[in-house]
């Protein structure tokens, strides 16, 4: 459908491919990896586990799934999920250019067609902005919190309008839908011999297989 779309609007082809990759590397891989290390940080902090589960089975009570109307009450959830962003650091940098214009920065000029590389990881583990920043804290990104914060201090998917990235929305809606739905059904335990080693590059992935195990919730659903 995107394809023939773009082919009646007489879209570039660079233009297209730009695009297919965009789509591919974003709606895929990113959110495979950004599940990955959820499911990881959940497994290693149980308190957070339990207080999800708690949120995903109040939310869900009705329904017993994960539908467009009731994802934006998984506010804890978001909340996990940001702070798997932020400690995971799935997408580790950012870059601009001006292919026109020469830009002034900081008293610096900047040739235009100079890439401008943004290492998010330096801000995202600033202790000024982060207090103890190596600590998985998924309330950091509680509403009070994120007022007190300037709102460039935490923008993994681009800044504003259209240098935003197009798909972000699905993708919190994705990882959001595939957590709640794994953890009604699942306790989720990390294997204790195996660690996450990452490894940055466009995406970050873990360096080898992520090991966990689940328990099923049935029983003790049933007695509740």
């Amino acid at each position: 459908m995107l394809v023939d779309v773009m082919i009646e609007n007489n879209i570039p082809d660079d233009v297209m491919q730009g695009d297919a990759m965009t789509y591919i590397i974003g709606g895929f891989h990113t959110i495979g990896n950004w599940l990955v290390f959820a499911l990881h940080f959940v497994s290693m902090y149980p308190e957070v586990q339990d207080r999800m589960y708690q949120e995903v089975k109040k939310v869900l009570f009705d329904t017993g799934k994960v539908i467009p109307s009731n994802v934006a009450q998984l506010v804890y959830t978001r909340q996990v999920m940001e702070e798997t962003l932020r400690m995971g650091l799935i997408a580790p940098y950012a870059s601009r250019y001006d292919d026109e214009n020469d830009v002034t920065l900081g008293g610096y000029v900047i040739p235009h067609g100079t890439p401008i590389i943004q290492a998010l990881g330096v801000g995202y583990s600033d202790p000024s902005i982060w207090p103890n920043p190596d600590k998985f804290d998924p309330d950091r990104f509680s509403p009070e919190k994120v007022a007190e914060r300037h709102p460039y201090s935490f923008q993994p998917f681009g800044f504003a309008g259209n240098r935003k990235c197009p798909g972000y929305r699905f993708a919190y809606a994705q990882v959001a839908t595939v957590l709640a739905n794994i953890l009604l059904k699942f306790q989720v335990h990390h294997v204790d011999c195996f660690g996450v080693k990452a490894m940055y590059g466009i995406i970050t992935t873990p360096e080898d297989e992520v090991w966990l195990t689940l328990t099923s919730r049935f029983d003790e659903n049933k007695e509740e």
